[in-house]
């Protein structure tokens, strides 16, 4: 049997898909009246959408569409094999075997909307009209639709004639179709289709939404502002703001990731050796070792040296009672789910940091978010003459021919590890009021 279920669907469709003889579609082997159960509300969102809501639902015949409906091939061309949609979409997640499960939801999120919007259709029944109607109906649904809206199916999303500026936005809508795409694209290279009809479909975005989606670097004001809001200025690292008060630090003086920081666990801070002289220094080994640990790439997995400010402003000492009492994670934070799709553990504390940017340190200007303290640090690492370009893209994570950052720096020794990390400097910004010794 099918295994629908991942995408809402009883499994009631026969697996084999179709006779042998004949090549009938599978549905004719079938009664209306059980197939009906399962398929009517899906087909029903092909009716066009000004059918009244007090008109009962037909499987046999539905009123004309505005729209012309896209037209269902019902002859399998040549070398082309058919195949349910859903089973199609799980044989590619299938295939995919180095994507993070993280990710595989996000697919599957997507083809679920698919299927909300076209029925569990054959792959031979994809073609263009399919798939610019699933483009236009995509542009109208709203954002978080899973978690604000969770009990409510796609045809009444669409219903709802959601505001335009609640609607998902263009960047993400492209991230539909660009999942629809890697999925068509396999499937072309597969026979199940005869060529990929999610190809070029995407919405133009507007300066505004390019420079939305740009990240920037903060400057000394911003910087400034943010270390001089309530929770630096005034030191306040007490258990209700640990995590408010050191991540944002750690991400200045490291380059580190929002994820890479908070999902790290006590084991994760280890003393290093050199094996040239002896030195040793303070590291964050960056892996996926342990529960719903995950990393953006392969070179994500790497060691970073802890910045000599950081330990001036007490981070060791944090570390070492943290693991006197026998905690695991470095943080008290745990992994966010948002409906079905796995956020991770920095989701709830990013929205907490992004608010306090905004309304404590004032800075609303598109581009800069908590991922600028990465901009910031990179940018500061490429302005220090004395660092190396390739020493600077193994520590914060950029892409290497051929191996990755912790391969890379495997050879190198603590020492240039450190000095590398040091490189981040910003002299004209005084944090010294943080230190443990004022």
């Amino acid at each position: 049997m099918l295994n629908l279920v991942p995408f809402g669907i009883p499994p009631l469709i026969d697996e084999t898909r179709f006779c042998p003889q004949k090549m009938v579609p599978v549905e004719d082997k079938y009664p209306v009246d059980i197939l009906g159960s399962v398929v009517a509300d899906i087909e029903a969102l092909l009716v066009d959408e000004s059918t009244p809501k007090s008109e009962p639902r037909s499987t046999a015949q539905a009123k004309p569409s505005v729209e012309p409906e896209p037209q269902v091939m019902t002859i399998k061309p040549d070398g082309i094999t058919p195949i349910r949609f859903s089973m199609m979409a799980e044989d590619y997640l299938r295939s995919r075997v180095s994507l993070k499960e993280k990710t595989k939801q996000d697919f599957r999120v997507i083809f679920r909307v698919f299927i909300g919007l076209n029925g569990d259709v054959m792959s031979t029944s994809i073609n263009h009209p399919l798939m610019t109607k699933f483009l236009n109906s995509v542009q109208k649904l709203p954002t978080n639709a899973s978690v604000k809206y969770p009990n409510m199916t796609v045809k009444q999303l669409l219903e709802m004639d959601i505001p335009e500026g609640e609607r998902m936005s263009p960047v993400n809508v492209n991230k539909y179709m660009s999942r629809l795409n890697q999925l068509c694209k396999w499937a072309v290279n597969h026979g199940y289709m005869d060529r990929n009809y999610a190809d070029g479909k995407r919405v133009e975005l507007t300066r505004k939404d390019k420079k939305r989606r740009k990240k920037f670097p903060f400057d000394l004001g911003d910087l400034k502002a943010i270390f001089g809001s309530p929770i630096h200025a005034e030191n306040k690292r007490d258990s209700s703001n640990t995590e408010m008060f050191w991540v944002p630090l750690i991400a200045l003086y490291s380059g580190m990731r929002m994820e890479e920081i908070c999902q790290l666990q006590v084991s994760d801070v280890q003393e290093i050796e050199d094996e040239r002289n002896g030195a040793k220094a303070w590291c964050f080994d960056l892996n996926e070792n342990g529960h719903d640990k995950s990393l953006k790439n392969l070179p994500s997995e790497r060691l970073v040296p802890v910045h000599s400010e950081l330990i001036k402003m007490g981070f060791m000492d944090y570390y070492h009672e943290r693991r006197r009492k026998g905690f695991q994670t470095l943080w008290n934070l745990k992994p966010a789910k948002s409906g079905e799709v796995y956020r991770g553990y920095s989701h709830n504390l990013g929205k907490r940091l992004s608010r306090y940017i905004k309304d404590k340190a004032g800075i609303t200007e598109d581009g800069k978010s908590f991922h600028s303290f990465r901009h910031t640090a990179i940018k500061e690492l490429r302005e220090n003459q004395g660092i190396r370009e390739d020493y600077m893209k193994a520590m914060v994570g950029h892409e290497l021919s051929g191996t990755t950052g912790k391969d890379y720096f495997a050879g190198l020794g603590v020492v240039v590890l450190k000095s590398t990390v040091e490189g981040i400097k910003y002299p004209r910004l005084d944090l010294r009021h943080l230190y443990i010794d004022n």
